[in-house]
């Protein structure tokens, strides 16, 4: 019974070590990440207006959400709402390790979301 105790706690120390080592000195290299991955994104789509480039896309609203271990960031978790060159705007969620959550936003959530920042689209009557 001991010896189980022994290794789990060996086994989450070791892990805990290898998340503190990975970022703790660069959390500047989870978010250039990060960017990296949300600018090479895309989406086809026969609907020009619902195409998604991130190279091309503008970032209209972008918060994140740090995680730490003892004072060490071991994740950053981030939200953007991003506007293609159409004017449709698009959910995009991720952590820079696992694939991204990615969706359309309606503009009538996209004016609740947005407040100020929200623009119609150019074709709008």
């Amino acid at each position: 019974m001991f010896t189980v105790f022994i290794t789990a706690f060996v086994l989450i120390a070791a892990y805990n070590i290898r998340l503190y080592l990975r970022t703790r000195d660069n959390p500047g290299a989870l978010r250039t990440k990060i960017e990296r991955e949300f600018r090479a994104y895309s989406v086809a789509s026969h609907d020009a207006k619902f195409a998604f480039v991130g190279l091309t896309a503008e970032v209209v609203k972008e918060d994140e959400e740090v995680s730490t271990v003892n004072y060490a960031i071991v994740a950053i978790k981030s939200r953007r709402i991003a506007r293609n060159e159409s004017g449709e705007y698009f959910l995009y969620v991720t952590d820079g390790t696992a694939k991204p959550f990615f969706k359309h936003i309606p503009h009538s959530n996209a004016k609740i979301l947005l407040r100020e920042k929200y623009t119609e689209p150019p074709d709008a009557v």
